[in-house]
C-alpha cells in the first residue's frame, strides 16, 4: 500500500460512550474521558494564528438572531493570506 509504518503511530483507547468513560489501559479506573483529551492537547498541534494581520474568515453559514442580528459562521483558519 506504499504507506510508512509511522502512520501507525497513534494513541489506541477503549471507552463506553454509553457509560462515559474512556481508558488507555482496561486496568485503569473507568471514571471519565479526560484521557482522550489529554491526547487531543498532546498531539494535535495548535492553529498558527499571526496576530498582526488582518482578519481573514471563510464563511460557511448565516443566521439571523431576534436579539443579536445577523450571525456569520465560518473558519478563520482556512484562508491562506
Amino acid at each position: 500500500m506504499d504507506a510508512s509504518d509511522d502512520l501507525l503511530d497513534y494513541p489506541v483507547f477503549y471507552c463506553s460512550g454509553k457509560n462515559g468513560w474512556a481508558v488507555k489501559n482496561l486496568d485503569e479506573p473507568k471514571k471519565d474521558v479526560s484521557c482522550i483529551l489529554d491526547a487531543v492537547v498532546e498531539h494535535i498541534p495548535p492553529p498558527k494564528v499571526d496576530v498582526n494581520g488582518n482578519f481573514t474568515m471563510l464563511v460557511s453559514q448565516t443566521e439571523s438572531h431576534n436579539y443579536f442580528g445577523k450571525l456569520l459562521i465560518g473558519n478563520k483558519n482556512c484562508l491562506n493570506h
